[in-house]
């Protein structure tokens, strides 16, 4: 017996990603002036890298199991930085920082959650969140919890497709930065970034 299954054309899946339906407008983080709405859609499931592909380059991101992309009414400010590799070249100001940090070492492993990570994470929450002046009156209405930036860390950085690697920053046997990304078959996509504040 053969299993009948189905598969969809990478142009019905782009139709698809582009019907999801908006959340509700909410208050704008970057624009206190300005509603911000986003599209995404739930994978709780291994997620093929060809998938992942046509959902970053119409850019979605990643967090945990949601993949999401801003869609504000009257506003496309927030976009994906984009690099083509092919053509990328180094400007002077780049070569002059990769001669400043030649100390530091990187290495691409496969993500792990760690205590040396945790506290790294805690402290850059708090020094991007809670020591600068929040963007709009809201977004800094309450105390900062190490328990539930934790939380958060999980979900954002270790709820992973097996295609997820993590990139470690280290200057000696200190650990300085790392990040979580996504390997498509033609793209990378940053999930995110920590870095020693």
């Amino acid at each position: 017996m053969t299993e009948n299954k189905q598969t969809i054309t990478p142009g019905e899946l782009r139709q698809v990603l582009i019907a999801l339906p908006k959340s509700s407008e909410i208050e704008c983080p970057y624009f206190t002036d300005r509603p911000s709405s986003s599209a995404g859609f739930m994978a709780d499931h291994e997620i093929d890298a060809g998938v992942q592909d046509i959902a970053i380059n119409m850019g979605f991101r990643r967090c945990g199991d949601l993949w999401y992309r801003a869609s504000c009414p009257n506003c496309d400010m927030c976009i994906s930085y984009r690099v083509n590799v092919d053509k990328f070249a180094l400007s002077n100001n780049q070569k002059k920082i990769l001669r400043r940090n030649r100390d530091v070492s990187c290495t691409v492993v496969v993500p792990d959650c760690t205590s040396e990570k945790e506290d790294i994470y805690i402290r850059y929450q708090h020094s991007q969140h809670y020591l600068r002046p929040p963007f709009s009156k809201s977004a800094n209405s309450k105390e900062f919890s190490p328990s539930e930036a934790l939380e958060t860390m999980n979900c954002q950085m270790y709820t992973n497709p097996g295609t997820t690697r993590e990139v470690q920053m280290r200057i000696g046997e200190t650990l300085v930065g790392f990040g979580t990304m996504d390997i498509a078959v033609t793209t990378t996509s940053l999930v995110y970034f920590v870095f020693d504040p």
